[in-house]
């Protein structure tokens, strides 16, 4: 279904026989939810970039010592999710140092 400016499930005020007169939400219009906790250095010769939170995740890449990171996210304690060019993805969070 998709998202409808003024229509809320349940909503006692939406009339049903409006719905056609309500217009999508355009994706520009759309919040990024993406939110920046920190910026965090690679602690590591070189960090496996992961797709998901897993050894058993894709490598999407290796961050190199010392690049510099977007932490999104402490997912748990074995793993965080970055930001790197760009691209979000997962590293061990001992290979991340906060500056």
């Amino acid at each position: 279904m998709k998202d409808y400016v003024g229509m809320i499930k349940n909503n006692p005020t939406f009339d049903e026989d409006e719905k056609d007169n309500v217009q999508p939400i355009s994706d520009e219009l759309k919040i990024n939810t993406k939110v920046k906790i920190s910026v965090a250095r690679v602690n590591a010769t070189a960090a496996a970039f992961r797709e998901n939170a897993s050894e058993k995740s894709k490598v999407i890449g290796t961050i190199l010592d010392d690049s510099e990171v977007e932490l999104i996210e402490d997912v748990d304690k074995t793993w965080s999710k970055i930001s790197y060019n760009n691209v979000e993805g997962y590293v061990k969070t001992e290979f991340t140092v906060e500056v």
